[in-house]
């Protein structure tokens, strides 16, 4: 398979790294933090390796938020008009007596977290159905709201370092829409005043979100939460507290992905693609930086995009796999096939692509975006060897192939940016024979 597509949706993990990039401003390091004695498997015994409550300190005894006692609802329009009204995300929080930056945390701290979000998804319904995910969209939030925090990252030009997991999000910013409803209706603001006055609101938002796709991946078990080599082990293990909460940021403008660029973006005009946002800042330097923009894309396999939050509609999973953290949106984008599906919601600026192949549910919509198909079409080899045209042994790491014409599939329009709005063919799929090494 194409190196840049990892077959693995490590989304929170990346959250976590142990080789954390060094941040000197008060941004915040994106995903770790760089400091001796801040991991958390330096404080773990190895008696707590197997069980979820042998720890080095009694696990906090578990509350669910009064909000989530009962089936999760919708909030009211009275009280998301409420919210809403706040600038910045530390806004909706109490942070009059919080913790600006974490500086202890123990294992049995970190576990009481993981279980209270445990708590609320497991008082959401597990029902699936078309176009509907109950703990999905839990999840969806959780990570939508830690994902917006950190892909803020900028390197400046005199090296000055920005943005980054700090708690900081303008909820101005049209790509941040929706995210104080979904804080509310989980009952999110609740959970931090329980641990606030120890961590900050920045690494909060780190937690649960690694909390929520523990719990949704597919390696969960429930006799055991933190089994060793489970995904919720590792997270616990590999954390690195220390973040700072910084609570404004004016200068947080326009940092999102824009799906409508794909991988490249559209720099002559300010708009930042996954190149800009991951591959030039927040894994500047890295050899694999594809690679991990590839595996942290892969956040998209749970949850949905609504009309009313981003303008784009549909889900990136099958109505089986919607609620997994699962590798399912790797296959999905390499597998199947897709369309574009132009002016959503009769907007020019929304388009995305449709499932168009045999095997769609015509009750579930699944999609994907620009920033989706390119990483299957853009940045990988196979392209290289389509674009070449003649004698392959001239392309680079592509030695299993003789001549271009064995690895140049009809109808595949592979090697370039793959826009949906600026496609001329009906159609994006991968052949099956370049789905195996040769």
């Amino acid at each position: 398979m194409f190196k840049t597509l990892s077959t693995t949706a490590v989304f929170a993990s990346l959250a976590a790294q142990t080789e954390a990039i060094k941040i000197k401003s008060a941004g915040g390091c994106p995903f770790g933090f760089d400091k001796p004695g801040n991991n958390l498997a330096q404080q773990k015994s190895k008696s707590s390796r197997n069980s979820r409550t042998t720890t080095t300190e009694p696990v906090a005894e578990v509350e669910v938020p009064e909000s989530v006692t009962e089936p999760v609802v919708v909030v009211s329009e009275e009280e998301e008009d409420a919210t809403v009204e706040a600038t910045f995300v530390s806004h909706l929080f109490d942070l009059s007596s919080a913790a600006a930056t974490t500086t202890a945390l123990t294992v049995a701290q970190y576990e009481a977290i993981w279980e209270d979000i445990n708590a609320i998804y497991e008082s959401i319904s597990a029902v699936n159905a078309d176009n509907s995910s109950p703990r999905g969209a839990f999840v969806g939030c959780l990570l939508r709201l830690e994902g917006h925090d950190f892909m803020d990252y900028r390197i400046s030009a005199d090296g000055t370092m920005t943005g980054g997991s700090d708690g900081c999000i303008n909820l101005e910013e049209a790509d941040n829409t929706g995210l104080p409803s979904c804080i509310a209706k989980y009952g999110i603001v609740d959970e931090y005043a329980k641990h606030s006055s120890y961590l900050s609101l920045a690494d909060f938002f780190v937690i649960i979100a690694e909390a929520s796709t523990s719990r949704a991946a597919t390696d969960f078990n429930d006799s055991d939460h933190f089994a060793e080599g489970s995904l919720a082990q590792k997270f616990r293990d590999g954390f690195k507290f220390g973040r700072t909460t910084v609570e404004t940021c004016d200068w947080n403008v326009e940092r999102m992905p824009n799906p409508e660029y794909g991988c490249n973006g559209d720099e002559a005009n300010g708009h930042d693609g996954l190149k800009q946002i991951f591959v030039e800042n927040i894994y500047a330097g890295h050899e694999d930086a594809w690679t991990l923009t590839a595996a942290i894309s892969g956040a998209h396999t749970v949850g949905s995009a609504s009309p009313e939050n981003s303008g784009y509609e549909g889900h990136w999973a099958d109505a089986e796999n919607q609620g997994l953290f699962n590798n399912h949106y790797y296959h999905a984008v390499v597998a199947r096939g897709w369309a574009p599906e132009l002016n959503m919601g009769g907007n020019s600026a929304k388009n995305q692509w449709e499932l168009v192949d045999e095997g769609r549910d015509g009750n579930h919509k699944e999609m994907m975006l620009n920033t989706d198909l390119c990483l299957a079409y853009t940045y990988n080899k196979m392209p290289e060897c389509i674009l070449a045209r003649d004698d392959f042994s001239a392309v680079a790491g592509m030695d299993g192939f003789q001549t271009a014409a064995e690895c140049r599939f009809n109808e595949q329009h592979a090697g370039s940016d793959l826009l949906a709005h600026t496609s001329n063919t009906c159609c994006a799929w991968i052949e099956t024979d370049m789905l195996f090494e040769r």
